[in-house]
């Protein structure tokens, strides 16, 4: 239904997909927390923020399906606590600009 709206679900459709079929594969019939941990941290060559992102779509999958499954369990929040890494800004650019091209 979101789809329909024009919501940009890609990414998260792409990875409930991976995940469900994760589970075909182990024939669990329903989501337990270190299912969820298994599968968000497979791929082992991407930054830790990345397996926090795909708990994420987990979790709230789990959510939804347990309204009609109580076996379901919710991964809980802060299992993976991972920010992405950016590239530290300088506060004072300029002295750095001027050492890095020779300026008096």
């Amino acid at each position: 239904m979101r789809r329909n709206l024009g919501f940009a679900l890609r990414k998260v459709g792409h990875g409930l997909l991976d995940f469900v079929t994760f589970m075909e594969q182990r024939r669990a019939s329903y989501i337990t927390q270190t299912l969820a941990l298994d599968w968000a941290q497979q791929p082992q060559k991407v930054q830790p923020a990345q397996w926090a992102e795909r708990l994420c779509f987990v979790r709230g999958f789990a959510r939804y399906r347990s309204a009609t499954d109580s076996r379901t369990q919710i991964p809980l929040q802060g299992l993976l606590p991972f920010r992405r890494k950016r590239p530290r800004r300088s506060l004072n650019g300029a002295p750095s600009l001027d050492a890095r091209f020779g300026a008096p």
